[in-house]
């Protein structure tokens, strides 16, 4: 499933339904806003959703996957994870 911002931006709001369960590879991309935080739709939802598969590209994100957030813990997203990859990040 490939989400761009404001794809990420409606299922947060809760405007576009996507069944986080059914997904198994998510492609992050065109999040050029410098400003742009990492979405954390898939991490923030409960139960978590079997991520095998992340990919974050062509974006201006300074930060993915913080060591703190008060209400996110994406360990065990992250220990779930075969495959990252990350490609054209600028600001990473």
């Amino acid at each position: 499933t490939h989400l761009g911002k404001e794809e990420a931006q409606m299922i947060e709001e809760g405007k576009l339904h996507v069944d986080l369960q059914e997904l198994n590879a998510v492609i992050l991309q065109c999040f050029h806003d410098e400003t742009v935080e990492f979405p954390f739709v898939f991490c923030s939802k409960a139960p978590l959703p079997s991520i095998k598969k992340l990919v974050v590209r062509h974006s201006a994100f300074k930060e993915i996957f913080p060591p703190q957030t008060s209400d996110i813990d994406c360990t065990e997203i992250l220990s779930e994870l075969e495959e990252l990859e990350l490609r054209s990040l600028s600001l990473l």
